[in-house]
């Protein structure tokens, strides 16, 4: 049976989700509950020694912007840093993807497992995003557009780095039919998402 997470307007704090098409109230903040519940479908799989696709997609680092204040109080009071929450949730989501790769090597599943992270082209909090901001505003070229180009400040170079165009369907098109009959955790969208495959 496949899994569908889906978020409705909330707070992402303690909120009602769909579960297998079903509504459900889970406990804590989505993030973690996203990356906990995948990590209990990894451990079933891995269980039953069955090859399996896992799609992960966040809602963080998208508005609004909440997020638990240890993540965001780190970035509070500083005038480079726009928007603490936003920072917060990148780091929730950073401390999320360590915990995964920790229990992915409990489980003795890491040296068996590619990981493929991306995002959705979308902003970094030093652009002007709300009130129809302009993207011009140096954002673009200062090396903060999601992948597309990348500045090394330390040497004074610009390099171009590499990004993966959000093109899920047809990922899923090429995988092998065994894991295809498999396929959980599958939502369609253009959110920060990760693959599992093993």
């Amino acid at each position: 049976m496949n899994k569908l997470w889906i978020i409705g307007d909330n707070d992402y704090f303690n909120d009602t989700y769909k579960h297998n098409g079903e509504l459900k109230k889970f406990e804590g903040f989505c993030t973690d509950i996203w990356f906990d519940n995948a990590k209990k479908y990894m451990a079933e799989n891995q269980k039953n020694n069955k090859p399996f696709f896992c799609y992960l997609s966040t809602n963080a680092a998208h508005t609004p912007y909440f997020v638990e204040k240890k993540y965001s109080d780190p970035y509070e009071n500083n005038e480079n840093i726009p928007n603490a929450a936003f920072y917060g949730l990148i780091s929730n989501v950073d401390e999320n993807i360590g915990k995964l790769v920790e229990y992915l090597k409990e489980i003795d599943l890491m040296d068996n497992t590619i990981l493929i992270f991306s995002t959705d082209n979308g902003t970094s909090a030093g652009a002007k995003i709300e009130k129809g901001g302009d993207r011009l505003d140096g954002f673009i070229g200062k090396g903060y557009n999601a992948g597309m180009r990348g500045v090394l400040k330390r040497v004074c170079m610009k390099v171009d780095t590499a990004y993966l165009y959000s093109f899920t369907g047809k990922m899923v098109e090429l995988l092998p039919e065994k894991i295809l009959t498999n396929l959980r955790h599958i939502t369609i969208s253009h959110q920060l998402w990760w693959i599992y495959v093993v």
